[in-house]
Parts: structure tokens; C-alpha cells; sequence
């Protein structure tokens, strides 16, 4: 089972049209139980020259428990440029021992720009809860 939660982003327009390096920087919550061994995912949407792009999922594990309870994971990858950021989608395949799983907030950040996006998604994603838009 996959358990996921949709954001709507707020950030600035982006003119680019190539490759585009991804920096995002996730921040596990501090709560009892907050970490997870299960296998982490994010999904980009924008809109670049008025057509909808995506990044794709992306797997996010790494060697290591790089969202055991308030580590900070940062992770990067390059994918095709997605314009001015509107939606992303985080979430887990529910898998492994303790899967629910407190995301604090995420923070992507194009490199070698100033565009940045920081979401306070600050809840458990979990497969008991519906999903739903998260609003900003």
C-alpha cells in the first residue's frame, strides 16, 4: 500500500527550460514514533511556459535510517526543469517495521538559484488517514 499526501507549493516564477538540479532537505519531527524505516518518495509538479510538468517519483532512501526521529535528509537529483513549483507529493510504500512516519517539513531549493520552497507539513503520513490536498 502506498500512503501519500498531496501540497500545493507557493514560491517564484522559473524561466528555465533544461535539466534542472534539485536540492530538498527533509526534516523528520521529534515526536515518539516519528521515524521510518519505510522506503520515502517525493514527486514534483509545476508549470513551465504554460504546459504541466513533473518530476516523477523519486525514491529518497539512502544507506543509514535517514528518517529515523528529527534527522534532517538531504537528498538531490536532476530532472527535467518543472517551472514555477505548484504541487508535490510526499509520501512512503508503508513497508518495514514502524511505517507511519512524522515529516516535519521539506525544503526544495533549485541549485545554483535563489528559488526555494519550504513546506511545514508537520503530520503523521500514515495508512490509516485519508489523503487529501495539504492547504498553505
Amino acid at each position: 500500500m502506498i500512503v501519500e499526501e498531496e501540497l500545493w507549493l507557493k514560491g517564484s516564477t522559473s524561466k528555465d527550460s533544461s535539466e534542472v538540479h534539485q536540492e530538498i532537505t527533509i526534516l523528520t519531527g521529534t515526536v515518539s514514533g516519528a521515524g521510518t524505516k519505510a522506503k520515502v518518495f517525493i514527486d514534483l509538479e509545476g508549470a513551465e511556459g504554460g504546459r504541466p510538468r513533473r518530476s516523477g517519483r523519486r525514491v529518497l532512501n539512502t544507506p543509514g535510517q535517514p528518517f529515523d526521529k528529527g534527522k534532517i535528509a538531504r537528498f538531490t537529483f536532476d530532472c527535467t526543469a518543472l517551472g514555477e513549483l505548484k504541487n508535490m507529493k510526499i509520501g512512503h510504500d508503508d513497508s518495514g517495521f514502524s511505517a507511519n512516519w512524522f515529516c516535519e517539513k521539506v525544503t526544495i531549493k533549485r541549485a545554483n538559484s535563489a528559488q526555494q520552497w519550504e513546506i511545514s507539513v508537520g503530520k503523521v503520513l500514515r495508512t490509516e488517514l485519508p489523503l487529501s490536498p495539504f492547504p498553505f
